[in-house]
């Protein structure tokens, strides 16, 4: 028996569709090729393209805080990263909301900070604490590339520590 065009085929209940993933290379030619935009607020994580969630005032106000306080200490011997893109591995490229890098002669012009150049990684979460804290930034950081990274704020979700108190 043939099928229409207008019939579906039924799939097996037992049966889970395949995930096609993504490696970095493939990731930017999608850039390249106008499928993926600036407008598209998305990180290739473990190979998958996620969307990232909306950013609100309170995680606006709290990077912005952490970030003059990380600058006004360590300009002079790092380079503060704001939500830009970190090529953990070939699989994933997430975009943290700060990291502190290593100087580097070229200061990352000519390629993406990977996890040799990471000495602090910090993410800022309210409602995406669950999902993030079993498959995104830190984590993927610590189980491949285990510094010691600290895990603290998982402890105390949604708490922003005021710059002034640093």
């Amino acid at each position: 028996m043939v099928d229409s065009p207008t019939r579906q085929r039924r799939v097996p209940s037992s049966t889970m569709p395949a995930i096609r993933r993504f490696d970095f290379d493939e990731y930017y030619r999608m850039t390249d090729a106008g499928i993926l935009g600036a407008k598209d607020r998305v990180e290739l994580i473990e190979g998958v393209i996620l969307e990232m969630s909306a950013i609100g005032s309170r995680h606006y106000a709290c990077v912005n805080d952490l970030a003059r306080a990380l600058i006004s200490r360590l300009s002079e011997g790092a380079i503060i990263g704001v939500q830009g893109p970190l090529r953990l591995s070939a699989m994933s490229v997430p975009e943290p909301d700060l990291v502190v890098l290593r100087l580097r002669a070229d200061h990352y012009r000519t390629a993406l900070p990977g996890p040799e150049d990471v000495l602090l990684l910090i993410e800022v979460s309210d409602s995406s604490l669950q999902f993030r804290s079993a498959h995104e930034t830190a984590p993927l950081c610590s189980r491949r590339y285990s510094r010691g990274l600290d895990r603290r704020s998982r402890e105390r979700p949604g708490a922003c520590p005021p710059a002034a108190t640093w």
